[in-house]
């Protein structure tokens, strides 16, 4: 059996992934995590969950790098590539079939990340009118606080 957290009942990251920085956070919120790492709890700060987030795709991206420079490679034994590095991936043609396309584009999607629990969590957030900026990140003109009476659903299991 596989262990999966998940965010408003989408898995956000790979299956048996752990990252300290989102245990830190989860317990940060006052949610309790079982010996196993199990744990199901509710979050109410949207900015939060998004800064942890960024910090672990910043972390993967940075380690993703490194390793590009000692040269490793993949299980299939082709050099790593950056984790926004697409060049390699096939070019979708009347020959290729979609999955296909997604699974070499999308194969370290570890930077899509941050928009995947965006994704997760967009029906019960809202955008406010002020820019967000935290610990030198700059959000963009992207801020958001949840919708009155919603709360952001988090478990692992």
């Amino acid at each position: 059996m596989s262990y999966r957290t998940y965010v408003n009942g989408v898995q956000i990251f790979g299956n048996n992934d752990y990252f300290e920085e989102w245990e830190e956070f989860i317990k940060s919120k006052g949610i309790e995590i079982d010996m196993d790492g199990c744990y199901y709890g509710e979050i109410d700060d949207v900015m939060s969950m998004f800064e942890v987030i960024d910090k672990i795709t910043r972390r993967l991206i940075d380690e993703r790098h490194q390793k590009v420079l000692n040269k490793e490679t993949n299980f299939r034994g082709k050099p790593l590539r950056e984790l926004t590095d697409f060049s390699d991936s096939i070019w979708l043609s009347d020959k290729t079939s979609i999955f296909l396309f997604n699974q070499r584009t999308i194969e370290d999607a570890y930077c899509f990340l941050p928009y995947q629990v965006y994704l997760a969590v967009k029906d019960i957030i809202e955008e406010l009118d002020k820019p967000y900026a935290n610990n030198g990140i700059y959000y963009g003109g992207f801020s958001y606080k949840l919708k009155d009476g919603k709360k952001i659903k988090v478990y692992a299991n």
